[in-house]
C-alpha cells in the first residue's frame, strides 16, 4: 500500500533519562518565519529522537539509533532497563564493503547474542558486545533457530542456515535464480501484505516453512537512470491490476534441501498472505482469493489444509496478519471485521469463536497485527486501537476471559507502544496534533512511566493556532483541522490549501503530531495562507462499512468528502472561495489531480506529488482490493481515472515525481501528461532524478518544499486568474455525491 507520510519531525532536545547527553542540532528560539531550509535540513528541525528500536526478548534492554537526513551510518546504542545505563552498541561504519545508514539486528531468543547485517553479510556479536564474527556473506533477512543455536538467511535467492559457531552452512533449498526467488517475498506481497518475512523455523528448529516467488509470469516494468551515459535500465517485477502475479508455492524443507510442497497458487491465482507453524508443529498459512473476498488460515495436516479461521465479504476482507497463538497450543487471537468492525476474537482449533472486543480499530496498513503482545500469565491481550474517538490512539488491555478492555493510556491524542517480547515492559511515544512527541518507559506490571526522551515544546514558535473540529455534511460528521495564520483577522479574506489524502482507512486528521508536514502548514500559515484538512467517510477507521464508500469508487467516493470540506469552507466569512488550493502526495496526489479534473472550478490551484492517475497503473493487490480488475469493471476505472478526464482541467496544477519511483510510477505521470497535450492544458512538472516515492535527500526535499510554496503564492497569494465558479451541489434529497459511480457488488 503507498500510503505516504512525510518524514517524522524529531525533538530539539533529547534527554536521555539515564543522564547520557545526545545533542541535538538547533538555534534556540525558532526563527519568526520558518524557512524551508530549516524544516528539511540535515538534521529535523526538531532535532533527533530514539529510532528503529528493537528489544531483547527478555526486556532487558533494547537498541537504538538517533538518525538524521544524511543516510550516513549511524551509532546503534544500547540501552540497559535494569542499570539505566546507555552506551553505543555498534558504531556507525561499515565492517564490510561500502556503508550502510543502520545495521540491521535480530536478538535470538534466549537474547543472549544478535545476528546483524552490515553491507550485505551476516554477522553474529553477543550480547554484551564481544565475540563478535562474521558468519556469511550476501545474506538477508536472518532468522533465529527456536533454541538460538542457528540463523537462517537468504543467500542468491535460496534459503541457508549456519550454526551460531560457523562452520559449514546448511542448505534448504537448491532452484533459487534472478526471476525464482525462495523465502523472500516479491515487492507487492511486502509492500501490500506487510510481509516481512517469507519463510519460519518449525517449533523444534527442525524444518523450515517457505515461500517460493516464481516472478517469471509478471511482464518486467522498466525504471530509467537518466543520469547514466547511456542510460540504464532497472528492470522491476511490478503486477499491475488485471495482470499476472507470481505464482507462489508453499514448501517445507528439511536441511539439505529435500522438500514437501504444500500449497501452490497456480490452480486458483490465489494469494498465500503468511507462512509460520501452528504450536503443535503443524506448517500454517493464510490463503487469500485474488478477488479478496474470502480469507481462510490453515494448517496443513499431511499436505491437506484445515481451516482454522474463515472470513468473507461482498467487497473485500482486511488481512491483519496471522493469528497470535496461546501456549495451551489449542487457542489463538485473531483480529476480524466479519461483525462490522474490526475486533478481537479467541479461536480455538475445535472452532469455536468468542469476541474479546466491540470496534477500536486502529489506523493499520493491510498485514499489519494489532495485538502487540500477550501476556497469559496475567491472562492480558494488549491491543492497539483507536480509542476514545477514532482520531486518538492507545492500547488497551483485553482480559482473556472477556472482561472490559483497560486503555494504557486514558485520554485523547496518539499513544504508541513498542512493547518488548515478554509483553510486559514497552517504549511509549506520546503526542498530540501541533505537541511533538515524548518518550518513556513502563512496565505492565508498573503504575507509571519514566521519561526517556523528549522533543522541546515548539510554544515560543511564531505559529498560527490549530483547532480540531468536525464538520457537518451529507456524509455525515466529518473529522477535520485548520491552521489559522498569526494574527488572523476575521474580517480579512484568506486564501485557503487543503492537505489531502483520501486514501482506504488512511485518515489525515489523527490528533497526533504531523511532524515535518505539521511545520511546513505552519509555515503556510506564516505566511498568510489558512491550512485544512478533512477526512471523507472512506478514510476515517471506524467503520468498515464507511470505508466500503470507495468499492469501485475509488475517485468519486474520495472526492465526495473533499467537495464537503469545500462546501464548508465557502461558508466561513473569512474565506477567498476564488483562492482555494488542494495538495497532496502518492493517494493525495491522485486526489489532487483528480479534483482538479472532475471539479473545475473548485480548487484554483493543485499541487500533486508521485500521483497515480489511472488504476490500471498501479499493483495489483491494493488495486483490486478496492476497485477489482480493469477486465470486470472497466466503468469504475473509468470512472475513477485522471486521465480520462484530463479535457475538464480548470485552474493551475503542478505535479512533481521521482524518476526512480518504483511504487508509484513515473508513467502515471507521464501517461496524464499526454493526455493534458491532447486537450490543450497547460500544467507544471518538475522531476527529480533517480529518487523514489518519498523523494528523499535534503537537497531534494527542499527543492520540493521550496517550488511547491512560491507556487502557492504565485497562483493563490499575489494573485488569482479568474473568479472560480463552485461547481452546483445535489439537493439535500439526492443520493450522496458518490453513489451515481458505484458498481453493483458482486455478491
Amino acid at each position: 500500500m503507498f500510503r505516504f507520510a512525510l518524514c517524522f519531525a524529531r525533538g530539539l532536545a533529547l534527554f536521555i533519562s539515564a543522564g547520557a547527553a545526545v545533542s541535538a542540532s538547533g538555534t534556540g528560539t525558532p526563527p519568526a518565519l520558518l524557512s524551508i531550509d530549516e524544516i528539511f535540513g540535515p538534521v529535523p528541525l526538531t532535532g533527533r529522537l530514539p529510532a528503529s528500536i528493537a528489544w531483547a526478548p527478555d526486556g532487558s534492554r533494547f537498541l537504538y539509533t538517533l538518525p538524521d537526513r544524511t543516510n550516513a551510518p549511524v551509532d546503534t546504542h544500547v540501552y540497559d532497563v535494569r542499570t539505566r545505563r546507555d552506551a553505543i552498541f555498534f558504531r556507525g561504519k561499515s565492517e564490510g564493503k561500502g556503508s550502510r545508514p543502520v545495521a540491521e539486528f535480530v536478538w535470538a531468543p534466549d537474547s543472549k547474542h544478535l545476528a546483524y547485517l552490515d553491507a550485505g553479510d551476516l554477522w553474529v556479536i553477543a550480547s554484551d558486545g564481544t565475540g563478535k564474527r562474521k558468519l556469511a556473506q550476501d545474506a538477508d533477512d536472518p532468522q533465529w533457530s527456536p533454541d538460538s543455536a542457528r540463523i537462517a538467511y537468504v543467500h542468491a535467492n535460496d534459503l541457508y542456515a549456519i550454526a551460531l559457531n560457523g562452520g559449514a552452512p546448511q542448505r534448504f533449498s537448491f532452484d533459487g535464480s534472478p526471476d525464482v526467488v525462495n523465502g523472500d517475498p516479491d515487492w507487492v506481497y511486502s509492500e501490500e501484505l506487510e510481509m516481512h518475512h517469507a519463510y519460519a523455523w518449525s517449533p523444534d528448529g527442525s524444518r523450515i516453512a517457505y515461500l517460493q516467488f516464481d516472478q517469471r509470469p509478471i511482464a518486467p516494468f522498466p525504471i530509467v537512470d537518466f543520469l547514466n551515459s547511456p542510460s540504464t535500465i532497472e528492470e522491476q517485477r511490478f503486477p499491475l491490476a488485471g495482470a499476472k502475479n507470481s505464482v507462489v508455492t508453499l514448501r517445507v524443507a528439511v536441511p539439505g534441501g529435500a522438500t514437501r510442497t504444500l500449497y501452490s497458487t497456480k490452480p486458483a491465482d490465489d494469494y498465500v498472505a503468511s507462512v509460520g507453524w501452528t504450536p503443535a508443529g503443524l506448517p500454517a498459512a493464510t490463503l487469500l482469493d485474488r478477488s479478496q473476498k474470502r480469507l481462510r488460515y490453515v494448517a496443513f495436516d499431511d499436505a491437506s489444509p484445515r481451516t482454522l479461521i474463515l472470513d468473507h465479504d461482498p467487497d473485500w476482507v482486511d488481512f491483519f496478519g496471522e493469528p497470535h497463538w496461546l501456549r495451551d497450543k489449542r487457542r489463538f487471537l485473531f483480529v476480524s471485521e466479519r461483525d462490522g468492525q474490526a475486533s478481537l476474537y479467541l479461536g480455538d482449533v475445535q472452532g469455536g469463536v468468542r469476541r474479546l472486543t466491540r470496534g477500536f480499530r486502529a489506523g493499520l496498513e493491510a498485514g499489519d497485527n494489532p495485538v502487540l503482545g500477550v501476556d497469559e500469565a496475567r491472562g492480558v491481550a494488549y491491543l492497539e486501537a483507536a480509542y476514545p474517538t477514532r482520531r486518538d490512539a492507545t492500547v488497551l488491555a483485553v482480559p482473556l476471559d472477556g472482561g472490559l478492555p483497560r486503555p494504557l493510556v486514558a485520554g485523547h491524542g496518539a499513544h504508541h507502544f513498542t512493547f518488548a517480547p515478554d509483553a510486559r515492559h514497552y517504549m511509549r511515544v506520546d503526542s498530540a496534533f501541533g505537541v511533538p512527541p515524548a518518550f518513556s518507559l513502563g512496565t505492565t506490571a508498573g503504575s507509571g512511566t519514566r521519561l526517556f526522551a523528549r522533543a522541546r515544546p515548539l510554544d515560543d514558535a511564531n505559529f498560527g493556532s490549530t483547532k480540531l473540529f468536525e464538520i457537518d455534511s451529507r456524509l455525515g460528521r466529518l473529522d477535520a483541522w485548520m491552521i489559522l495564520p498569526p494574527g488572523f483577522d476575521p474580517a480579512k479574506k484568506y486564501p485557503v490549501i487543503t492537505y489531502v489524502y483520501g486514501g482506504p482507512a488512511a485518515p489525515t486528521t489523527a490528533d497526533a503530531w504531523g511532524g515535518d508536514t505539521y511545520l511546513y502548514h505552519q509555515a503556510l500559515a506564516q505566511r498568510g495562507f489558512i491550512v485544512f484538512s478533512v477526512d471523507g467517510p472512506g478514510s476515517q477507521i471506524d467503520s468498515a462499512a464507511a470505508v466500503r464508500r470507495l468499492y469501485h469508487a475509488a475517485g468519486p467516493a474520495s472526492l465526495a468528502g473533499q467537495l464537503e470540506g469545500a462546501r464548508y469552507l465557502r461558508s466561513l466569512p473569512y474565506v477567498d472561495a476564488r483562492r482555494l488550493g488542494i495538495w497532496g502526495w502518492s493517494f493525495g496526489g491522485y486526489e489532487t489531480t483528480y479534483a482538479m479534473t472532475h471539479a473545475p472550478g473548485v480548487w484554483d490551484t493543485g499541487v500533486a506529488v508521485a500521483p497515480v492517475t489511472d488504476w490500471r497503473f498501479y499493483d495489483s493487490i491494493y488495486t483490486e482490493r478496492y476497485m477489482g480488475t480493469p477486465q470486470q469493471f472497466p466503468a469504475a476505472y473509468a470512472a475513477s481515472s485522471v486521465i480520462a478526464a484530463a479535457g475538464g482541467l480548470r485552474g493551475h496544477l503542478l505535479i512533481s515525481h521521482g524518476t526512480s519511483d518504483d511504487n508509484v510510477h513515473l508513467a502515471n505521470t507521464i501517461a496524464l501528461l499526454q493526455a493534458f497535450i491532447e486537450h490543450g492544458k497547460q500544467i507544471d512538472f518538475m522531476v527529480y532524478p533517480r529518487k523514489r516515492h518519498g523523494i528523499p535527500g535534503v537537497p531534494q526535499r527542499r527543492h520540493l518544499f521550496t517550488h511547491m510554496l512560491e507556487y502557492w503564492q504565485s497562483h493563490l497569494m499575489y494573485r488569482s486568474s479568474y473568479d472560480a465558479k463552485f461547481i452546483p451541489f445535489p439537493s439535500a434529497s439526492d443520493k450522496a455525491p458518490e453513489q451515481s459511480y458505484r458498481q453493483p457488488r458482486n455478491q
